[in-house]
């Protein structure tokens, strides 16, 4: 079944030729006076949402969802997404300062997708497939967690307070490997370890590694298992070692003051801890760590806020008594960057140390015999 309108138009427009059942043909004409399209009412990509004459410009097709998207996700979201969507797809960073832009059936087909998506309440970052991640293109899906603004200023913390670049860095919890191909092109000559429990989530790791160029060892490992120490300190090597993880930490109390969009399209797994023990993940992950951490090696923590200064006595508890909680950019207490103490080094390392320490003695006395022979000279 076809649909015939009739419109008046004084600009130059794409005329249709013959059945687009029976295949189709387009030129370019001016019309300053009628011109007629026959469409299949069966194919509303051609002008969407609707069959008015003038959403098939930019401006008509923002205006279409704008709305519709603000009754989601808010007007700040709606704009953004619609911005985001156009420059994915189109190439179009700022729609709308081309409103008069006539979209071709192709583009308002890659564009209908995801808005109709969004419009459902998708996350724009699985809806896209991907996101910019510290420089690099990072894909997304319901398999693990969209990385937060946080957890890319963690990952720029730790370069730059790295004074020497570690030579072994290990990402627990690793999901869709972000933390740890970040630390892998920041610093190309360690060897990194990508870590987590999901088969799936380790699967998408390896396929944004392979996208993005970059060598990671990716290891299935339950952080609450027997089998992490055991791995840390199998991967550890004498040029100093990095433990970074962002784990669940959210407790199941706190879903109520969610948004339903995490709630319904993020991996509960790799989000949400027992109200009982918020501390379950800092505790193992802190223990093992302490077991096979030496002088030099840190471990850097992404926590909830609201339970900062409990996770910070949990670090302290297992032994790193050199811990720092740091705010991140809006004022909140999120990392931990902690090591242990130099002391416990230099006293498990006892009889070199005495060696050495005798030897700096005998060297003070050597000074202050010298120059008192020179004073009574």
């Amino acid at each position: 079944m076809t649909l015939e309108i009739e419109i008046a138009v004084t600009f130059p427009v794409i005329a249709l030729h013959g059945s687009i059942a029976n295949g189709m043909s387009w030129n370019f004409r001016q019309c300053v006076a009628t011109a007629k399209f026959r469409m299949l009412k069966t194919a509303p990509h051609l002008c969407p949402m609707s069959l008015r004459t003038d959403t098939c410009t930019v401006q008509a097709f923002l205006d279409e969802h704008r709305e519709a998207l603000i009754a989601v996700h808010g007007p700040t979201e709606a704009r953004a997404m619609l911005r985001a969507v156009f420059q994915d797809r189109l190439a179009l960073a700022f729609p709308e300062s081309e409103p008069e832009r006539l979209l071709t059936p192709e583009e308002l087909a890659s564009l209908q997708e995801p808005l109709e998506r969004l419009r459902a309440g998708g996350p724009l970052q699985y809806v896209l497939g991907h996101v910019d991640f510290h420089g690099l293109r990072i894909a997304v899906d319901p398999r693990v967690l969209i990385p937060r603004p946080e957890t890319e200023e963690l990952v720029d913390r730790i370069i730059r307070s790295s004074a020497q670049p570690p030579a072994t860095i290990v990402d627990i919890g690793t999901g869709s490997g972000c933390i740890a191909l970040a630390l892998k092109k920041a610093f190309p000559q360690a060897k990194v370890v990508g870590v987590d429990i999901s088969p799936s989530a380790l699967e998408l790791a390896r396929a944004n590694a392979q996208a993005n160029a970059l060598e990671v060892e990716w290891t299935a490992c339950d952080a609450l298992g027997p089998e992490l120490a055991p791995l840390l300190k199998k991967v550890r090597s004498s040029g100093g070692m990095h433990v970074v993880s962002n784990p669940p930490y959210v407790p199941f109390s706190d879903k109520a003051s969610m948004q339903d969009q995490v709630l319904r399209h993020e991996p509960h797994l790799a989000l949400f801890v027992e109200d009982a023990d918020p501390q379950l993940f800092y505790r193992a992950i802190s223990a093992a760590s302490a077991s096979a951490m030496g002088q030099g090696d840190v471990l850097w923590f992404e926590v909830h806020y609201r339970h900062a200064h409990d996770t910070m006595a949990v670090v302290k508890a297992a032994g790193f008594e050199e811990a720092k909680l740091i705010k991140d950019l809006s004022g909140n207490p999120r990392f931990i960057r902690a090591q242990r103490r130099s002391l416990r080094a230099w006293t498990a390392n006892r009889p070199r140390n005495a060696l050495l320490s005798s030897a700096l003695n005998w060297s003070v006395i050597t000074i202050c015999t010298t120059w008192r022979l020179s004073r009574a000279i």
